[in-house]
């Protein structure tokens, strides 16, 4: 069986398209708002044709040689990657900001190690979160998903086919009947299916009690996809026996075509219905495609596909995707989409085709064919080199993105997970510190959270109760937010608008219920430099509109906390500080901060709307003000007494929120008393 037929090829290159479309185009607001469904495309094919190929060469030889699939496997997928990855550190090093050095650091290993989607689901990376300071490599998780597959898979392969076989040669028994064969092929097909079953209701439950990253990163979530590509791969080998039904195959496949291009064109990346057997649908969609054009490749959709540019493109696709996504990220597009826009992303096409086709002529090719000596063959060279050249990308990632040990250390510590939205069971989950009858709760985005560290100390300190109620990339007033640079509401938002209030709300009444009056923090960057959307209607930040639809959304805010016998302190927001870099350069040492002068219009204009609201609140709402502590005298620092004051300009890191929250607590409390 060949390894390569044009017609995939045309599967790929459309799957491949789809991914690459999404991302130019900022995710939801994209041309084709489910083109992310590519990867699941990839999944299946991947479950195919590697089944595919096991079970063939166990038809020729009476063997699968697991040691020769997994060189044939580092040689295919290895060497493009460690390019990118090299390529990604230096970047880092040279563009990336500091505060993200420890973050990408972590990125970079856990692609090297094929564990990136682990790593992106327990660190909060939010694949469909908005670009801005989005990791390199977040596409990476999908590659990781594959190799776990390619290692587990081909041995449990091996385990049913050839102990079986080895059992009868031990015993002089002749080769088993095709009959045979064909019944531990289905054994293999029980097992899929089995997985399959297993694999959708995992995602489903993950989604419903965990979170939308864990299911969205598992791999437990993912094996139902590439199963359907392994019972695909099964069922095609049995039905190739079957004379004639090409007519129905490639009718089979049209429709599935035809459901894949309306996934790609309609199923927004916010749906539920993607992990409630949406993916499923998706991937039986492909399945119906993979196995019109093999059961029928004189078809015309088989033809269709097989069109050379999209041969070409599918033959490219795996240096397509490894580029695509470090290029988006590298080459930010925002605002409408003008001449400059349309040059923008014009630049990004052209930089992802040069450096797939690169890659393709200059390390892909070449070591598949084996035309570089080092690359040839054998197992014992290509583990070597493999173990070589990982050594190298991991020395390379490591010393690109280390920093001095002190400010090291105080980047490295982050507040514990996030709440509610990660949260299983919210109340319970949410409660930091269960103390006596006085009651704190935290509201708020990741401004919020990030005075998180320095909140518990002081619950534990008064014999308080601290309930952290915060949600990243949220705002609590429960407005619907436009990311900036997204031409839309993304996931993140959507779920914010529909999910972040109720929660918060039943925080309240649980404490209410139990008889406390809680004090209610709020702190937030995400909504007042952000767009907002009220009745269908997009209003922009530093608009008088907008500052009128904050001030509503907070009075009311300020209305359900006081009808649930609490009170609200608003903490001002300062201005953007100084970037760990002005202090740190790859080129120069720990230096003293280089000051920003306090000021901004947007900055200024929402604290003067959280000033508006305390101040016709009837003392329900007091305003805490902190510009003083992190501006001294106007004047923003990155440092302070040796204290890194924001990891990225704007979120407190852990030293300094110890530092800060007793104070805000402390100016709460005094104003409330006034």
């Amino acid at each position: 069986m060949s390894t390569r037929r044009p017609a995939l090829d045309g599967v790929r290159a459309l799957a491949v398209l789809a991914v690459v479309v999404y991302h130019l185009g900022g995710g939801a607001g994209s041309a084709l708002p489910g083109g992310f469904l590519g990867v699941d495309a990839f999944f299946v094919l991947s479950g195919y044709l590697i089944t595919s190929l096991l079970l063939a060469e166990h038809q020729r030889t009476d063997r699968v040689d697991l040691a020769a699939f997994w060189v044939r496997r580092v040689r295919r997928l290895f060497p493009a990657l460690a390019v990118v990855l090299l390529a990604c550190a230096g970047w880092v090093w040279w563009h990336g900001p500091v505060e993200q050095w420890s973050a990408r650091r972590g990125d970079l290993l856990a692609t090297l190690a094929y564990v990136a989607n682990w790593h992106f689901a327990g660190s909060g990376e939010d694949y469909f979160a908005a670009y801005t300071g989005a990791s390199p490599l977040r596409h990476t998780w999908s590659l990781a998903v594959e190799e776990q597959f390619y290692l587990v898979w081909p041995a449990l392969v091996w385990a049913v086919l050839s102990l079986a076989l080895r059992r009868r040669a031990r015993r002089g028994v002749p080769a088993p009947r095709p009959d045979a064969v064909r019944q531990r092929e289905l054994i293999l097909g029980a097992v899929a299916l089995a997985a399959l079953v297993a694999s959708s209701l995992a995602m489903a439950l993950e989604h419903a009690l965990l979170s939308p990253a864990r299911a969205y990163y598992g791999t437990e979530g993912r094996v139902q996809e590439l199963a359907v590509g392994v019972l695909l791969a099964v069922a095609v080998r049995r039905w190739r026996v079957c004379p004639g039904g090409q007519g129905r195959a490639a009718a089979v496949a049209g429709a599935g075509l035809a459901a894949l291009l309306a996934g790609f064109a309609l199923l927004p990346d916010s749906s539920t219905l993607y992990y409630r057997g949406g993916a499923l649908l998706v991937c039986l969609a492909v399945a119906a495609v993979i196995a019109g054009v093999e059961l029928a490749p004189g078809s015309r959709l088989a033809t269709a596909l097989s069109w050379r540019p999209l041969v070409a493109v599918g033959t490219l696709s795996y240096g397509i995707y490894l580029w695509h996504w470090p290029v988006v990220v590298a080459l930010p597009v925002d605002g409408p989409p003008d001449t400059a826009w349309w040059a923008r992303q014009a630049l990004r096409v052209a930089l992802t085709a040069a450096l797939a086709v690169a890659s393709w002529r200059l390390v892909e090719r070449p070591v598949q064919q084996g035309r570089m000596p080092w690359a040839r063959r054998s197992a014992t060279r290509v583990t070597a080199l493999a173990a070589l050249t990982s050594a190298l990308v991991a020395g390379v990632a490591v010393t690109a993105t280390a920093l001095p040990a002190p400010l090291g250390r105080q980047l490295a510590q982050r507040s514990d997970s996030p709440c509610p939205a990660e949260a299983s069971d919210p109340l319970a989950s949410c409660v930091k510190v269960d103390g006596g009858s006085r009651s704190v709760v935290l509201f708020g985005d990741s401004t919020a959270r990030a005075l998180d560290p320095g909140l518990q100390p002081w619950a534990r300190q008064h014999d308080a109760r601290y309930v952290q109620a915060a949600w990243v990339r949220c705002t609590p007033t429960g407005l619907l937010v436009v990311p900036d640079g997204s031409p839309g509401p993304d996931a993140s938002a959507q779920a914010c608008h529909e999910r972040a209030r109720q929660q918060q709300l039943a925080v309240l009444d649980a404490e209410r219920a139990a008889g406390r009056h809680p004090l209610v923090l709020v702190a937030e960057y995400w909504s007042h430099h952000q767009g907002l959307v009220v009745g269908g209607q997009r209003i922009d930040p530093g608009t008088a509109a907008h500052d009128a639809t904050l001030r509503a959304a907070y009075r009311r805010l300020v209305r359900e906390v006081a009808a649930r016998g609490g009170r609200v302190a608003f903490v001002t927001l300062p201005p953007p500080g100084p970037s760990l870099g002005t202090v740190i350069a790859p080129d120069r040492p720990a230096g003293s901060a280089e000051p920003l002068a306090l000021g901004g219009e947007f900055v200024d204009g929402y604290n003067r709307v959280l000033r508006q609201v305390a101040a016709g609140s009837h003392g329900r709402a007091v305003v805490v003000d902190v510009d003083d502590l992190v501006c001294p005298g106007g004047q923003c620092q990155a440092l302070q007494d040796g204290t890194v004051v924001r990891s990225d300009g704007v979120h407190w890191t852990v030293p300094y929120a110890e530092r800060l929250a007793p104070v805000v607590l402390a100016r709460a409390d005094a104003a409330l008393a006034g």
